[in-house]
């Protein structure tokens, strides 16, 4: 049971959302009772804590990797499309970091819409 429920029963407030009104609030502070997101209070005033759900199978957890970063001069990078448009990008397409920042074996990629690149490469 969480403040709402509890305040429902009291006949203090109404479901759903919304703010409390001062005599719920006043409600809550003289009855002495703690509530937050994951313990309540059940009927009987004892405390219980709900168990946590577990995350599903299929969703892995990315290892912490400590990869010290590669810094670049360049905070962007020109690069030509079809029409003949100059475009400017600041991100690798490949790994989806900042140009600075990119650890892809051959630098930061352009996206697949730049033709021809502008800026020269530069050594790694």
């Amino acid at each position: 049971m969480d403040k709402r429920e509890w305040l429902i029963s009291k006949g203090l407030a109404k479901p759903g959302r919304g703010r409390f009104s001062r005599e719920a609030l006043a409600a809550l502070a003289e009855s002495g009772l703690t509530f937050d997101s994951v313990t309540g209070i059940n009927t009987d005033g004892i405390e219980y804590k709900a168990e946590p759900e577990a995350p599903p199978p299929s969703v892995a957890m990315a290892p912490d990797i400590n990869i010290p970063p590669i810094e670049r001069d360049e905070l962007t990078r020109k690069g030509l499309d079809d029409a003949g448009h100059v475009i400017e990008y600041s991100t690798c397409s490949r790994c989806h970091s900042s140009i600075m920042y990119c650890h892809c074996p051959n630098g930061p990629k352009a996206p697949r819409y730049v033709v021809k690149a502008l800026d020269p490469t530069p050594a790694n």
